[in-house]
């Protein structure tokens, strides 16, 4: 869930998530094969973190990589902190995205020492002509639909992802105001946007009277062990370069840098995963976690959220099945500079992963192969089905099958509405809803209770179906969806009427 480099930023994540390996790759991940252990040794021997990270700096090399970093944490100690090519532990990179995860949590610690609920309007925090919201009767903005990007807002509008040069985010609110309009229900869903931070930081600038990066170093990422990370250009970052490893990529200068402008040691970033795998965080943020009342990766202002779903987007961090497993992180993207971290809780597992080429390929493969690893060893989980008899799957099908229309879309226009997106279809075939998108694709849900479901490989349940303002949701892992009420048309509207 990085974001989008501006000159590529009609793109899709489609192709990012599903690269295919190239002869390189096949190699590659034979190689894995043979030097890790089997998932069969797993009870007999601890995974060999030495292995991994020289099979990581093998690969990096194949790929010309110039510099990248890999750290992998474990419990209270630190098996892997390795630089590669040019550089060192105390290198910097640009982690992208994954600013999202100190700036929500800026936005966090700083709605709490001021005693400001989160779901307080954002409308009473910072100047409402700041943005348009076509659902303020019925639902406004909040605060903490900031933190899990679920404000309603689309992406940044190609203006703001060209802005290439230094710009005050006041000025940046100029480059394109009539995007700044919800597209959909404040506290629906979770969509990402690159839009939404900037106005988490302007909320932090209105609480604390100080400029943001001002607070999100004193009171985030110093008490994080990350004193050197900032938010501003550093003398001694190796450079982004294209996926050549040879062809750099000028520096970007966001729009927001609340999105993804940090820059921080590798050093600094195993300091920060150490206290997140063992619940070390500083008191402040503590308490603010604690007073949200939900772990700092579980969504919670969220429909999908309120019915019981707790994966999704969290604090500034997302959830993602991967390995069999619900991994927490979040992934980056920044012109040049590609990185993802992740958290397995249940092993007390983490790694940070960043290399300074536009390779996504790359990244992911690496990603999936240490990923794998940080499963080593681990049973296997087997997630409870909810028998249903021939009363229970035709109730299932009453209550949730039909057509249905996509809810949200990151990349949408102001006039955009669900009805141009394509449509899918949720019907019971044998003993279990199926979902079939546009493509033809078919996937089998099962049912875990309470409107609850999950794919059939999924551990824990990653779907939910609400009701919100009178109209019915699919929420979740397949995308967030609009179901298509009889008698009316995709915007809501009674057919007779619209004829």
């Amino acid at each position: 869930m990085a974001f989008f480099p501006r000159r590529r930023w009609i793109r899709t994540l489609k192709g990012n998530r599903n690269c295919q390996l190239s002869g390189l790759g096949l190699a590659l991940a034979l190689t894995l094969t043979l030097t890790l252990p089997r998932a069969a040794e797993g009870a007999r021997r601890p995974p060999d973190w030495t292995a991994l990270a020289d099979l990581v700096g093998r690969q990096l090399a194949a790929a010309n990589v110039p510099a990248a970093a890999l750290v992998v944490v474990e419990g209270r100690q630190v098996p892997v902190l390795r630089a590669f090519g040019e550089a060192t532990p105390q290198t910097p990179f640009r982690v992208g995205s994954i600013t999202k995860t100190f700036t929500a949590l800026a936005a966090l610690t700083t709605a709490h020492e001021k005693g400001v609920p989160l779901d307080t309007p954002l409308r009473q925090l910072i100047a409402p002509e700041l943005w348009r919201n076509r659902y303020a009767t019925d639902a406004p903005v909040r605060l903490g639909q900031l933190l899990e990007l679920a404000a309603g807002f689309r992406d940044l509008d190609r203006a703001e992802w060209d802005s290439a040069s230094p710009i005050a985010r006041r000025d940046a609110f100029r480059l394109a105001p009539a995007s700044h309009v919800t597209l959909w229900q404040p506290g629906l869903a979770s969509s990402y946007s690159n839009l939404i931070p900037a106005y988490t930081a302007q909320t932090v600038e209105a609480l604390t009277g100080k400029p943001f990066a001002t607070v999100l170093a004193r009171e985030v990422l110093a008490p994080l062990g990350m004193p050197g990370a900032t938010l501003e250009p550093r003398s001694d970052l190796p450079g982004g370069y294209k996926a050549d490893g040879a062809t750099p990529i000028p520096y970007w200068h966001m729009a927001y840098p609340a999105f993804g402008a940090l820059n921080v040691s590798t050093d600094e970033f195993a300091e920060f995963l150490l206290r997140l795998v063992n619940d070390d965080l500083p008191a402040p943020i503590a308490k603010a976690r604690d007073a949200r009342g939900v772990a700092l990766y579980e969504a919670n202002a969220t429909s999908a959220a309120q019915a019981g779903l707790r994966i999704g987007y969290g604090v500034g961090m997302y959830s993602e099945i991967r390995q069999g497993r619900v991994f927490f992180g979040h992934g980056g993207d920044a012109d040049g500079y590609r990185s993802r971290y992740a958290v397995l809780p249940e092993a007390e597992r983490a790694y940070y992963l960043v290399i300074n080429v536009d390779n996504p390929g790359l990244l992911t493969r690496l990603s999936n192969q240490i990923e794998r690893m940080l499963t080593h060893g681990l049973p296997k989980i087997r997630a409870e089905r909810v028998p249903l008899d021939e009363e229970a799957r035709g109730a299932l099908l009453a209550a949730y099958g039909r057509t249905y229309y996509p809810a949200t879309r990151r990349f949408a226009g102001a006039e955009w509405h669900n009805c141009q997106a394509g449509t899918a279809e949720l019907y019971l075939h044998q003993d279990r809803l199926t979902w079939r998108n546009a493509a033809g694709r078919k996937i089998r849900l099962t049912h875990s209770g309470d409107g609850l479901f999950r794919r059939s490989n999924d551990p824990v349940p990653t779907l939910a179906f609400v009701e919100r303002l009178g109209k019915r949701y699919l929420l979740g892992e397949l995308g967030n969806w609009r179901r298509l009420e009889p008698g009316q048309d995709c915007r809501g509207r009674l057919i007779a009427a619209a004829e």
